[in-house]
Order: C-alpha cells, then structure tokens, then sequence
C-alpha cells in the first residue's frame, strides 16, 4: 500500500464512523492486532512496490542491498530499511491506517450509553514504541538518517516529523494538553528508544509551532524524555 493507500485506509474508517455514528471495536483491534514484521528475503529476490503513483520493481542484492529496476534493466542502488540485514519490514498498512487514525480522541461507547473510557492514546503507545521504522517509502525513494539500536531502528531527532504515529502524536499534544503529559509519561514508562524519539520530536515541534505559554510546557515535557534518549546514546 502506498502513501496515499495509508491516507485513504484511514479516511474511510473516519467516514465509517461518521455515518454510522460509531464504529465497532473490533475493526480497530483486528488491525492492531497486525503489527509490522520483518521479512527476509534471499539475494536476488524480485519484489514490486506501490510507491505513491507508481509501480516499482525491486531486486535484493548479495549483501541484502536493495536496487531499482529501471524498464531498460538498469539497476540503481536505494537506501532501504533493511538493518543491515536481508530483511524488511512487511505489513506496515494495518498500524499506519491507525496511526493517522488514532490522532484524534476516540472514545470507547457500550450499547451507545456507557463510557468505558478512550482508546486513541492506547493505539497511539503501542504503535510508537515500535522498533521499526513506520514510513511508507514515497515517490523519489528520498531516505532518511536513523540510529540502530540492539531494540531496532529509530528515526533521528534532525529528521523531525517523518512517521505518520509522530504526526499523530504531535497532533494529540497540541490539541489536548492531558494526551500530551499521558502519552510522555507513557514513553517514560515504557522506557524504548523509538517511544522516546518519537515522543521527544513530537514534543519539540510543538514547542515550535504554539503560543509561548504553551511551548513551555511542551518543551519542558520534552526535557523530561531528553535524559532518556542520552542514556541510549541517539543524540548528538
């Protein structure tokens, strides 16, 4: 599934959701319930991929680089996800759906009447403590720097906002400061490098983007995660 499937995917269960009125918990635990995966794939392995617009044909090459076939056969070498291994990460439509999803409050409803309680933040925790990178390639297969760690890959803070679950989680802080200091106690709690990165790049551009008042706050809960993410040595 390309960018704009990612997009779609979650546009729809919002329409759903809107002309039914609600939209059945088990929609959005079946796709949570399906969390990226490595693959492995063998040297010379051919794949296809939507990006974006288009079609592309991939091969693996001997030491699990990655090449774009061009339609005259010509090969050229792309910066991939691939962790230094023969391996990909497979399946990311299922939390990249919820990830643009879950960026706004959705409340848990029984028989219409009972509030059980919310659970766009629980989405949000679980899908950013995912070691992998959650990004869609786009057309022009542009790359991005990142840290490897013994949990996985994390995006670097230089990069900003490049994941659609740090969009998200940009969006929960500036909008509803209670999501904000939940979802950083909630990195803080779990303690992974890519919750942590994640929480921290959200946390900064919002510092960057809202009034003054509200930038202290958002950058003094960043300075709570700052401590964590130097421990891991990712910030330089």
């Amino acid at each position: 599934m390309g960018v704009l499937g990612d997009v779609i995917g979650a546009h729809a269960l919002m329409e759903a959701a809107r002309q039914r009125g609600s939209l059945p918990l088990p929609v959005l635990t079946a796709l949570l319930d399906r969390p990226p995966r490595k693959e492995n794939f063998a040297p010379g392995s051919r794949l296809r991929m939507v990006m974006g617009d288009r079609v592309a044909d991939l091969e693996v090459g001997a030491a699990g680089e990655l090449y774009l076939i061009a339609p005259n056969g010509e090969r050229k070498s792309l910066e991939a996800d691939m962790d230094g291994s023969d391996s990909m990460t497979a399946d990311v439509a299922p939390w990249q759906i919820l990830s643009y999803f879950a960026a706004m409050p959705i409340k848990v409803v029984k028989d219409r009447a009972t509030t059980l309680g919310w659970i766009d933040t629980h989405i949000l925790e679980t899908i950013a403590a995912c070691p992998l990178l959650l990004r869609t390639p786009a057309p022009g297969f542009e790359s991005v720097w990142t840290h490897h760690t013994a949990e996985g890959v994390v995006v670097c803070h230089r990069e900003g906002i490049v994941e659609p679950i740090t969009l998200s989680l940009f969006c929960a802080s500036a909008h509803d400061r209670r999501r904000g200091e939940y979802l950083t106690n909630a990195a803080l709690r779990d303690g992974s490098a890519a919750f942590l990165m994640r929480m921290y790049i959200a946390l900064r551009k919002v510092a960057e983007l809202v009034d003054e008042e509200r930038s202290q706050w958002a950058t003094s809960l960043a300075e709570r995660v700052l401590p964590l993410i130097k421990e891991k040595l990712l910030f330089h």
